[in-house]
C-alpha cells in the first residue's frame, strides 16, 4: 500500500477503510497537503505491525506524512507506534 495518498493535494478527508494490513506506509499521505487531520479512530482495526519493522535503511512508514503542511493532528495509535522506534 505505499503511496495509497501520494499526491493527494486536494485530500481534506479520508475513506474509511476497514480491516487494513497494509505491507507498508511508506509514502503513505506525502504531499497530501490540504489534510488537516485523522480521526483518532481511522487505524483502530489495522494492524499496523508493519510501522515498527524494517531498519535503519528501509523503513516502511518512511515520508508517511512529508509535505502534509495542513495536518494538525495525528491519531494516538499511530503517534504510539512510531515511539516505538526510537526505542529500537
Amino acid at each position: 500500500m505505499d503511496s495509497m495518498f501520494y499526491r493527494c493535494t486536494n485530500l481534506k478527508s479520508l475513506p474509511k477503510m476497514n480491516g487494513v494490513k497494509p505491507g507498508s506506509m511508506k509514502e503513505f499521505f506525502q504531499n497530501c497537503e490540504s489534510l488537516r487531520y485523522i480521526p483518532d479512530d481511522y487505524f483502530d482495526d489495522w494492524d499496523l505491525s508493519v510501522m515498527v519493522s524494517g531498519s535503519a535503511y528501509n523503513r516502511p512508514q518512511q515520508n508517511m506524512f512529508y509535505g502534509c503542511r495542513s495536518l494538525r493532528k495525528l491519531p494516538k495509535r499511530i503517534i504510539q507506534n512510531l515511539s516505538k522506534l526510537t526505542q529500537k
